[in-house]
């Protein structure tokens, strides 16, 4: 076998091989979509009966029912949440590069906050956004939609009732900071060391209860596609405020809209 046959041997072996990884790798998205489809379709009656007894049963229900139904159904809404974050996983490990182009942030927030609307009128929560019409960003639309999403569902759903939700974004030369700060009960400086496993191992046991879900390793793993940073401040009885970077868009350049 001379030169050029064993090259070209070595590089069909690198295309097989590419092939094999790629097909291995779309498999299994696809089971882990399959399940977590299973999982979803034996949830959802749960939630719907739990919810419906708790609804138009109450008069009939004695104290412990009410309470057992109530687990049920705040059980089985967090396992269905827990699914959805999941699969969030499996698709930033399956997806292409991001598609990344200029954003304008104030349309990204007002896009996003309708589809938390009822979370935030049920707990009769302001939220205020102070952002330049005419700041725009280099991001992926949907990732940065997800990441805001996820930050800004924390706010809600660890502020009182009644609470303040401040979104505010400002530039600091070649970078924009965006900030999600609530007045929730807030954590403290012992625990603010735990920062980086915040956002990278969502089950470690010494990280506050509020924050080992999925929500932010997505928003940690959508932001550093994305060339940003995120991270996290808080103060006990103050609340906490949550932040992220992205890259400034030149001026003159169009948004995607």
């Amino acid at each position: 076998m001379n030169l050029f046959e064993a090259y070209g041997e070595q590089v069909g072996l690198a295309v097989r091989n590419a092939i094999a990884t790629e097909r291995a790798d779309r498999l299994k998205i696809q089971f882990f979509h399959n399940i977590a489809f299973d999982f979803r379709s034996c949830i959802g009656p749960i939630v719907g009966a739990t919810s419906l007894l708790l609804a138009d049963s109450a008069e009939e229900l004695t104290a412990e029912q009410r309470e057992l139904i109530e687990i049920a159904n705040r059980s089985s809404k967090e396992l269905t949440r827990l699914l959805n974050d999941f699969m969030d996983l499996v698709r930033i490990e399956g997806a292409p590069f991001p598609d990344i182009q200029p954003i304008n942030m104030w349309d990204c927030i007002h896009e996003v906050l309708p589809q938390l609307r009822h979370q935030i009128d049920a707990k009769h929560q302001v939220v205020t956004v102070d952002v330049l019409p005419t700041l725009n960003i280099m991001a992926d639309r949907l990732r940065l939609q997800q990441t805001i999403v996820n930050l800004l569902s924390n706010a809600v759903e660890y502020s009182p009732n009644k609470g303040a939700i401040d979104i505010r974004a400002r530039t600091d030369g070649k970078f924009a900071i965006v900030t999600i700060a609530d007045n929730g009960a807030g954590i403290d400086q012992a625990k603010l060391t735990l920062i980086s496993e915040l956002f990278s191992a969502p089950f470690r046991k010494r990280i506050p209860p509020q924050f080992r879900g999925l929500g932010l390793p997505i928003a940690n793993a959508y932001i550093k596609t994305m060339n940003g940073q995120i991270g996290v401040t808080s103060e006990p009885g103050k609340g906490s405020t949550f932040w992220f970077t992205l890259p400034v868009a030149e001026e003159g350049s169009s948004t995607d809209s």
